[in-house]
């Protein structure tokens, strides 16, 4: 990994028409020029181990469930101005590891260069491990991805995006600066971000959103929903238990594929807020719009078993009649 999430693509360039370029890393100025010096580790996994844990400065992680004898493999790279210095440098990259009864952690850290003498560092850890496994990562810079675990799974990203697939369980992904992306969600799951795009699809959970300056796409869902947004765009659609939206300086854009939902209530500042429904549906309305339009195809006093609450201050509520 490099120490931004689109390095890669910058070094592709950079090489192709061969111009330099600098990297700011805390408080380290990395050019990538000079002489190069690389190191490998891998190591089996014990059947015992239940907890995995990494925490890593930079790195792409990879943990991904699999039927295979459970191991780790680790790939660095350094650069520097005199090969001696890049020989040196690379001897302390590396992964320490910590077992304690059932739980191993693994450590990644930069090397160390008290004469700031590193132009340049990247990493990958690929973990193998069953699915019955639960995860922990803690990144500051790199992609961090999970697939297939079935019982708890924390993601935590400063500077680099998040993946899953297949995830079941307890789960939580918090990204500072970053994308969000998943597919296959089963549970409950609290997704935090920041800086950076969420989009989930195929998700059978009950969702906690969190996210500043960001904008949230969810389709093909199957949960209930909690939202709460500031600064931004969220595009949800699926089959929806309830939705609970908390919201300023966000348009909300929903639409719900049964006419079966229990309630939704949303509170908005400023930002419009939009709800397609199913031709059939027959929710109870109470819509505001202090300074804003609202409009509705649904008679406002319709059935009992379903809910639909909307308080806008500034910004226009529609609700909607699906298309046939």
């Amino acid at each position: 990994m490099k120490t931004t999430a689109s390095l890669s693509v910058i070094l592709m360039l950079a090489t192709s028409v061969g111009c330099h370029f600098n990297v700011s890393f805390n408080g380290r100025n990395f050019d990538y020029q000079g002489k190069t010096a690389s190191t490998m580790q891998q190591d089996s996994i014990a059947d015992s181990i239940k907890t995995l844990t990494v925490e890593s400065e930079f790195c792409d992680v990879t943990v991904a469930a699999s039927e295979e004898p459970a191991a780790w493999a680790f790939d660095g790279k350094v650069w520097a101005k005199q090969q001696e210095v890049a020989d040196d440098l690379v001897s302390s990259l590396r992964v320490t590891t910590d077992q304690v009864d059932d739980s191993l952690t693994l450590r990644i850290m930069l090397p160390e260069d008290e004469e700031n003498k590193l132009r340049g560092v990247e990493a990958t850890l690929n973990i193998s491990i069953p699915a019955a496994t639960t995860v922990s990562i803690r990144n500051s810079h790199g992609d961090a991805i999970v697939e297939g675990t079935n019982v708890s799974t924390t993601v935590n990203n400063r500077h680099g995006q998040i993946r899953f697939t297949s995830i079941e369980g307890e789960s939580s992904f918090d990204c500072e600066h970053g994308e969000t992306v998943g597919v296959g969600l089963v549970g409950t799951s609290k997704i935090r971000s920041r800086h950076g795009e969420v989009k989930v699809k195929d998700a059978s959970a009950a969702i906690n959103l969190d996210v500043r300056h960001s904008d949230v796409k969810l389709a093909s869902l199957e949960s209930t929903l909690t939202i709460n947004g500031r600064h931004g765009n969220a595009d949800i659609s699926g089959v929806l238990t309830s939705i609970q939206g908390d919201i300023q300086h966000y348009d909300l854009d929903l639409a719900a594929a049964n006419d079966d939902f229990k309630s939704i209530a949303v509170t908005s500042q400023h930002g419009d807020v939009k709800l397609t429904l199913p031709e059939t549906a027959t929710p109870s309305i109470l819509a505001s719009a202090n300074f804003g339009d609202v409009t509705s195809d649904f008679d406002a006093t319709g059935g009992t078993e379903s809910t639909i609450k909307v308080d806008v201050q500034h910004g226009d509520v529609q609700i909607r009649k699906a298309a046939q």
